[in-house]
């Protein structure tokens, strides 16, 4: 009883944490392609599941080698976005190197629709 215990509690430390984001992440991901898929003009941003940072974040990699690091060490799995993040510094990174969202590369829904009719 005493391992199940101690594994559980190491479990629900060290491996939740990464399942939930994960979880997280995934849904927001379909909630965005969702939106897409309707013709909805804009996908939201990660439907509320996921903090305002992780998708700012990402544009930010394409201006910031630190963001683009730290971000990294998130996808490698080597740390968790919340560690990330709450490293000095690191939003304000993230916040001076985010500009206007970027233009989808291709034609919107509608553009894409009139060339199939």
């Amino acid at each position: 009883m005493e391992l199940a215990t101690q594994w559980d509690a190491v479990t629900e430390a060290e491996i939740a944490p990464w399942y939930w984001n994960q979880l997280a992440a995934d849904r927001a991901r379909l909630a965005s392609i969702a939106s897409v898929r309707e013709g909805r003009e804009s996908a939201p941003v990660s439907a509320g599941l996921l903090p305002p940072e992780y998708d700012a974040a990402s544009q930010a990699t394409l201006f910031d080698a630190e963001v683009l690091r730290g971000v990294l060490e998130t996808v490698t799995c080597l740390a968790l976005p919340q560690d990330v993040f709450a490293r000095p510094g690191m939003w304000e990174r993230v916040e001076a190197a985010t500009t206007d969202p970027l233009p989808f590369p291709g034609p919107s829904r509608q553009q894409l629709l009139a060339l199939l009719a």
